[in-house]
């Protein structure tokens, strides 16, 4: 029997198994996992498929857990559908950079169209906030 990932801890109630792995922590929906090395220590990483974008961790770690347990840093992220940009027509309206009030991701490219109905109409845009990048 291999008891590589295994050590036991003497405590009051008896013996007690303690794992060095931690549970599989799945792939996200329409996204890959990369790495299946799950015991201490260990990191997995997260991406997403084409029109998809991730949220949550981009990696989580195998951590020990109140000296018995083996758990991840973080939660598995999920991929959530592109949504960024748009056509925009009409009157009046609002558009928000993606995860606002949050960061976006890093490289996002984000294309709105805006265009007036009548085109003897003049398109006026009004920034509240408006931050730029570095580079």
């Amino acid at each position: 029997k291999d008891n590589s990932n295994k050590f036991s801890i003497l405590n009051e109630g008896g013996i007690k198994q303690a794992s060095n792995l931690c549970p599989d922590p799945g792939e996200p929906e329409n996204g890959k996992r990369l790495g299946s090395d799950f015991s201490l220590g260990a990191t997995v990483q997260f991406s997403c498929d084409e029109d998809y974008v991730l949220q949550g961790a981009k990696s989580i770690t195998c951590q020990r857990i109140a000296e018995v347990f083996a758990a991840w840093s973080d939660h598995r992220p999920m991929c959530k559908v592109k949504t960024c940009g748009s056509n925009l027509q009409g009157p009046s309206g609002t558009f928000t950079s993606p995860n606002f009030p949050f960061q976006y991701d890093s490289n996002a490219q984000c294309v709105w169209v805006i265009s007036a109905i009548n085109p003897n109409k003049v398109i006026q845009i009004n920034f509240e906030e408006f931050d730029l990048e570095i580079g």
